[in-house]
């Protein structure tokens, strides 16, 4: 314990990595009213911790951001060495959280530098060094305490194993017991006044009967009453409680050393508390008190309902977007089926037309934009059974050229004029293969859709296919308008479109159910791209074995 009374000065040490606030702390000290102060700096985080454990100061300024460090975190390893401070947290700004923080590791001030004066430092330096005292003080007397109880009970037991104490003897004992006991009420007394700064709550003590020993803290509620009149009187009057019962009955579980976490309401329901509950244990390890803190959770707990009003409101919009998406794109697709079917039929019966050029590229025209359309709602069905999980992956054994094939067929009608897909199969691809067949058509489907979108007329589209370490890997290639950098990280998230894609028709969902595609399918997909050059995308799916079980 440090003794600061035989000291002529105070001896001050700022923690700072900061020289010019060391300056102007300085300047400050120096213009205390009684100048009876040296300041010591150190700007080093490791230095000043060693400093602090040789206790040669009587008061620590300590700056919130040391470096790479915290103040808080200086602050905490003292106390667990011992060392008692004070501290004096410092900070560039008013920060509530901080300052709650601080004052829970045990900083006696916190103050915001640009606003300390000389007056408010000198204060808050000497009431926090007469804070230290106090607490040392409580401390030693504490531990004479204890060693008074000790020495009497010992003389006691010496008295009852001689019987040859005089009645005069065992009258003293008695009231140096009485003095011992007046000295324990004394303690509770300083430690009630500690207690009595516990925000928004109570601490209260209680003996096995649960009856009420200590109360204290800043709760007030007009059920209450006065607090202090609880002292002496049993946790059953508690009538302001609506869950009486349930928490008497919680508290003799406490007396048995069981913990007690409730949570309780106050005045029908107007205001909630936490409660939680500890038995305390004398020397020999006997329950002989029970320890309540009670927290006001009331703003809490309306916040948090709050919270949850706002997501069920959120759940129910996206629950009813989701229905409409499905039931719209369901609805479209018979009269795109029957508008698709009927061009074709449209393309057959004039055949022998004169104008057959010209009512062909009208014909095409409107068969892709009639798949275009369906592309955009198979999207929006796909988005829909992601979302609600009722996509999942079931690889079957299929042809891979077959489906190839299919796939080419299904895009070339919507590739622009004189597009191509140039297909490169590496040796020992096609073949039978067991992957899900569903979710791999459609990936195939969206690059090469995508491909034809952003490259313009006569370019090429390059679809590449091999098998490599248990791998199906796929590349689609192709000589558009690239990706801008600024938006490639954002490539694949709902909805997004890159700046330079704005005039040309998409939703920005393919991308999206792609990659959620190949998660499902535990396979990994990368691309890289140039504006105005092209981009490529590079897809690797685990080829699965078939179970026979």
């Amino acid at each position: 314990m440090t003794n600061y009374q035989h000291r002529s000065s105070t001896s001050i040490l700022l923690i700072d990595d900061d020289e010019e606030d060391f300056l102007i702390t300085r300047d400050i000290i120096a213009d205390f009213p009684s100048g009876a102060y040296t300041l010591a700096w150190e700007p080093d985080f490791e230095k000043a911790k060693v400093k602090i454990l040789q206790n040669e100061h009587e008061a620590y300024l300590v700056d919130f951001r040391l470096g790479a460090e915290s103040g808080l975190d200086l602050i905490r390893y003292s106390l667990e060495k011992g060392i008692m401070g004070p501290f004096i947290l410092l900070t560039g700004q008013g920060d509530l959280q901080i300052d709650e923080e601080a004052r829970r590791l045990g900083a006696v001030d916190y103050m915001v530098k640009g606003s300390i004066n000389p007056d408010q430092l000198e204060r808050s330096i000497r009431y926090g060094i007469q804070h230290v005292l106090n607490l040392n003080e409580i401390k030693e007397l504490n531990q004479q305490l204890e060693r008074r109880v000790m020495e009497r009970t010992r003389d006691l037991a010496r008295a009852n194993e001689r019987l040859s104490y005089s009645n005069e003897s065992l009258q003293k004992e008695v009231d140096e017991r009485k003095q011992a006991e007046k000295a324990l009420r004394e303690s509770q007394k300083i430690y009630s006044a500690i207690a009595s700064n516990f925000p928004d709550g109570m601490l209260c003590v209680l003996d096995k009967d649960l009856r009420f020993l200590l109360v204290d803290g800043k709760a007030e509620e007009p059920e209450m009453g006065n607090k202090q009149d609880w002292i002496g009187s049993y946790a059953s009057s508690m009538t302001f409680i609506d869950q009486k019962e349930a928490f008497i009955k919680n508290l003799k579980n406490v007396i048995k050393g069981v913990p007690l976490n409730m949570e309780v309401t106050v005045a029908n329901g107007e205001r909630e508390y936490q409660i939680n509950a500890v038995p305390l244990f004398d020397d020999e390890e006997k329950i002989q008190n029970l320890l309540i803190v009670c927290k006001n959770i009331t703003e809490r707990k309306k916040a948090e309902k709050e919270v949850l009003r706002a997501l069920n409101q959120e759940k129910e919009l996206n629950e009813l977007k989701s229905r409409f998406v499905t039931t719209a794109s369901h609805e479209f697709r018979t009269p795109l089926s029957t508008i698709l079917s009927s061009v074709s039929l449209i393309g057959r019966y004039i055949s022998d037309s004169d104008q057959k050029e010209k009512i062909d590229k009208h014909v095409h025209r409107i068969k892709s934009s009639v798949n275009n359309l369906t592309y955009i709602l198979n999207d929006f069905l796909s988005l829909g059974k992601l979302e609600e999980g009722k996509t999942t992956f079931n690889p079957v054994s299929f042809d891979l050229e077959q489906m190839i094939s299919e796939v080419v067929s299904q895009i070339s009608p919507t590739l622009k004029e004189d597009q191509q897909i140039l297909l490169s199969i590496s040796e020992g691809t096609f073949g039978e293969i067991y992957v899900d067949e569903q979710m791999t058509k459609n990936i195939l489907i969206n690059l090469l859709n995508n491909a034809s979108k952003y490259s313009g007329e006569r370019q090429k589209i390059h679809l590449g296919l091999g098998r490599e370490n248990g791998l199906l890997k796929i590349t689609v290639k192709d000589e558009g308008i690239g990706i801008p950098k600024k938006d490639q990280q954002r490539l694949f998230d709902r909805f997004f479109r890159a700046n330079n894609a704005i005039n040309i028709q998409g939703t920005g969902l393919g991308l999206n159910i792609v990659k959620k595609y190949i998660e499902l399918m535990n396979g990994h997909i990368e691309f890289s791209s140039e504006e105005n050059k092209g981009t490529e995308f590079r897809v690797a799916i685990p080829i699965t074995q078939p179970s026979y079980d």
